[in-house]
């Protein structure tokens, strides 16, 4: 009965759309009821454990569920203050944090809190067009961004993907940003397509129009764990000198030791303008992202108006802030970096030999604890008539009868794109517990591929 809930005392299992009074994402599916976290193991209120091989579904919770350093650091916090507007405020975790941050970045100069993704790249955007108003360079408002690249779901952010499946409904609402094909790893290697389209619209726009080009390093999406060549980076280089526009990296989900750097950045041959984070910096325990940006960036404002007033209600509170000094301080004290870096080109290999029987994969690409498996496009056998919403639907289905918890992304219906299972394992799993990932991960897509198969229209 639509309005109410029976689900006395949380023990239902799973929840559908009409037992429930919130508002879920999707009325088709009935979701799973988790009371509890522990490492990278999530159980049902039924008592199911969910093996949780994607950080929470979201790349979030990266140091696993119920870290105690990080549960008790929040404790702490928020019996002395969890929370004011920084308006007028400031704390030692919000500095502590800051300070902390450009450590990690030094060739950044500054940090603005914010509470989680869509909000950091919203800030960015906001910031990369205050830096050229205050600069006196007003008609510069035009944003590039790749067609697939997934911003956000703030109304600014969304219009910066060019994806438009997620645009369609939004459209008489966003701005009419410039959007480039990726420098593709198959189509594009040298990345020399993508800086012609990039030419093509500075020279449709006017140079003159253009704020930002705004992109992720290293894909979390439909390529994930894939990312442009030198090539691409250095022609992105002449171009943004030349022409006066900033560079803007979408950090957010491979930040923070995801891709076995701190920074996605950190593999990259040039310094971008502005770095946005997320996700892991409050590791599933507290929303928390981040706005970091160069010194020239900071002076445009410093030497201007000397307001950047745009923010959000929990930006720089001291309960979050104080959760991200103890994610970094886990990290740290527990060399995760370095077995993200070290561990990773192993666990992508032991992937990809688990899925090499699977005529349904495609492609199993990898970078630090982040792993792509690309599946055939619907241009492509085994699934010709089927959607890439099909697809993944399926995969996401068959993954929790298997008590495994993966990522199911795509491009629309773009055949290129087609679908992709990532996982992104938690800094802390185990060796057994990776294992265990794989092998399960192996045996849901050998389900697809069987399901697939059986079906006389090529539709599971």
């Amino acid at each position: 009965m639509n309005g109410a809930n029976p689900v006395p005392g949380g023990m239902q299992g799973t929840v559908g759309s009409d037992e429930t009074s919130v508002f879920p994402g999707s009325l088709d599916l009935e979701y799973l009821n988790v009371e509890r976290g522990e490492g990278v193991w999530l159980q049902t209120t039924d008592g199911r454990r969910i093996l949780d091989a994607c950080s929470g579904g979201t790349l979030a919770a990266c140091l696993g569920h119920g870290i105690p350093q990080v549960v008790e650091a929040a404790d702490a916090q928020a019996r002395r203050i969890a929370y004011y507007y920084n308006h007028q405020f400031t704390s030692e975790p919000q500095e502590r944090l800051a300070d902390r941050l450009l450590s990690l970045a030094p060739e950044m100069a500054r940090v603005r809190f914010v509470s989680g993704g869509s909000e950091a790249n919203e800030t960015a955007l906001q910031l990369a067009r205050l830096y050229h108003v205050e600069r006196g360079d007003e008609d510069r408002w035009r944003v590039f961004s790749t067609v697939r690249g997934h911003t956000g779901s703030t109304m600014g952010a969304l219009a910066l993907s060019g994806d438009r499946s997620v645009r369609e409904p939004y459209e008489p609402y966003l701005a009419t940003h410039l959007h480039v094909p990726p420098a593709a790893w198959r189509a594009d290697a040298t990345g020399a397509e993508a800086l012609a389209a990039i030419d093509r619209g500075l020279e449709a726009a006017g140079p003159e129009t253009i704020a930002a080009f705004f992109c992720e390093a290293v894909s979390a999406s439909a390529p994930a764990a894939w990312g442009p060549t030198d090539g691409f980076w250095h022609g992105l280089e002449e171009r943004r000198r030349t022409h006066g526009f900033l560079v803007c990296v979408d950090d957010v989900a491979t930040g923070v030791g995801r891709v076995g750097s701190w920074l996605s950045t950190h593999q990259l041959p040039i310094e971008p303008d502005i770095v946005t984070l997320g996700s892991g910096l409050g590791a599933g325990h507290a929303p928390l992202g981040a706005v970091l940006c160069r010194q020239h960036v900071y002076d445009a404002l410093d030497r201007g108006s000397r307001e950047f007033d745009l923010g959000h209600t929990w930006d720089g509170a001291p309960l979050p802030s104080a959760v991200g000094l103890a994610v970094l301080d886990v990290i740290e004290e527990r060399d995760l970096l370095t077995r993200v870096h070290d561990r990773g080109p192993d666990l992508r290999d032991q992937l990809a030999s688990a899925m090499e029987p699977l005529a349904i994969v495609r492609e199993v690409r990898g970078r630090g604890f982040l792993l792509g498996v690309a599946l055939a496009g619907h241009r492509d056998l085994p699934f010709p008539r089927s959607t890439a919403e099909d697809i993944a639907r399926l995969v996401d289905d068959i993954a929790l009868e298997h008590e495994l918890l993966v990522r199911t992304v795509h491009a629309g219906n773009d055949p290129e794109a087609g679908v992709e299972m990532v996982l992104a394992p938690a800094f802390t799993s185990t060796d057994d517990e990776l294992a265990e990932m794989l092998e399960r991960a192996a045996t849901v897509l050998e389900r697809v591929q069987h399901s697939v198969d059986a079906s006389p229209r090529g539709t599971p």
